[in-house]
């Protein structure tokens, strides 16, 4: 299992939320009580839902719906939801939602790998690489 620290989770949020979020801020939602809620667009293996949960927590976001990585969900299927305050909710939308788009998108595609791999030879196994892009985030973004 994967473990991301608390240094880690805050680095997250700080690369997409480095200083605050001026439309929370602009649009002066205060104490407004809202709800966050993830659906799943097709067939997806979900990942990063235990993170999205590290967040929520460091920004007051009461959990009322949680499915766990690794689970295989339909598409249009709601898998995630919490509650808090509007400001909270909207800061931190865009950096969990990236973060469950893009590892739950590795996921699906590397288990449709492996499920096509062991089609063609049951005892192959896929495994992965410490690979990885050097600047992943700065390049995509440029990009």
């Amino acid at each position: 299992m994967i473990y991301f620290t608390d240094a880690e989770i805050d680095q997250l949020i700080n690369e997409d939320l480095p200083y605050y979020d001026l439309t929370s801020i602009s649009i002066k939602m205060g104490t407004k009580v809202a709800r966050i809620s993830y659906f799943t667009r097709a067939e997806t293996v979900l990942c990063g839902t235990e993170e999205v949960l590290k967040i929520f927590d460091k920004f007051k976001i009461y959990p009322t719906l949680v499915s766990i990585s690794g689970e295989h969900i339909g598409a249009g299927i709601k898998f995630l939801e919490g509650e808090g305050l509007a400001n909270n909710v909207h800061a931190i939308w865009r950096t969990t939602t990236n973060l469950m788009e893009y590892t739950s998108g590795i996921a699906t595609r590397m288990y449709r790998l492996a499920q096509a791999a062991k089609e063609v030879d049951p005892s192959v196994n896929v495994v992965s690489t410490r690979k990885t892009q050097p600047f992943g985030k700065k390049l995509a973004i440029k990009a």
